[in-house]
Parts: structure tokens; sequence; C-alpha cells
């Protein structure tokens, strides 16, 4: 992607905390919005094997917390290069989408100027050039 791409895409950073993971994940707004469109829209049986959303997220929570233990014993590991990190991001933002329709709350997005305090100094040279874009109507916690 160039970077007149990332500028056009609109960013949203996803916080993490209150899910039980330590990080906020940078993703492009239409990746929120397509997958809660799939929650919502797809049977429940397409889900966790057939065995539905709640199945996933009971799996996907358990594997998480372990990827996010493993990446605070081993941060210089947490970055773009990495695939595991790469993936562990990805599915960071399935989970917290999915727990945001299944438990019928608004996804907690970080405030771009906490984001911007956030990054400084970040082993990830991609952070410091991108950040989350402030949404009209979405809502935004202030937590640094």
């Amino acid at each position: 992607m160039s970077r007149s791409e990332e500028k056009q895409q609109v960013m949203s950073a996803v916080l993490m905390q209150r899910l039980g993971i330590n990080t906020v994940v940078l993703t492009p707004q239409e990746n929120l919005e397509r997958l809660r469109q799939e929650y919502l829209c797809k049977p429940d049986r397409v889900w966790g094997n057939g065995r539905g959303k709640t199945y996933m997220r009971d799996q996907l929570a358990a594997a998480l917390k372990a990827e996010d233990e493993y990446f605070d014993r081993n941060p210089s590991l947490a970055v773009e290069g990495n695939q595991r990190w790469v993936d562990f991001m990805d599915d960071c933002v399935i989970y917290a989408v999915l727990c945001s329709v299944l438990d019928d709350e608004p996804l907690a997005l970080l405030h771009p100027s906490c984001w911007e305090s956030s990054v400084t100094g970040s082993l990830n040279p991609f952070l410091s050039r991108t950040k989350p874009t402030l949404l009209q109507g979405v809502d935004v916690h202030f937590e640094h």
C-alpha cells in the first residue's frame, strides 16, 4: 500500500483492554464495518466450525489471551514483519467486533490524540506514519 493510499484510508484504533488484551489495534474502518455486517447477516452455523459465534468468541478469547501473554514477554517480536504478530492483530479485530455484536455494545476506539502519544518510541515504524481518524457518531474512549 502506498503512502497516498494509507492517507486516504479511514483508520480506527481498536482498544482491546476491556476485553482483557493489553493492546490497541490499528485497522481500516471498512474492515470493522465488513466484519460487523458478516456477523449480523450470516447464519450462526457458519461460525466456529458450525458451533456458532459464541463458541468462536470463547475459542478466540483463550487463544488471544495466550498470545497477548507471549507478546508481553517478548515485546521485540511485536512488529509488522512478524507473521505471528500480524495474525494476532487480525484476530484481535475479529474478536473485538464479534464481542461488540454478541454483547450489543459499541466497539471501543482510541481517540487519535491518545494514539499519537501512545506510539511515541514504538518498535513498529508503521505506527508513527499512520494514525486513526476521528469518526462522527462513533464512541471513542479517551484513555492513554
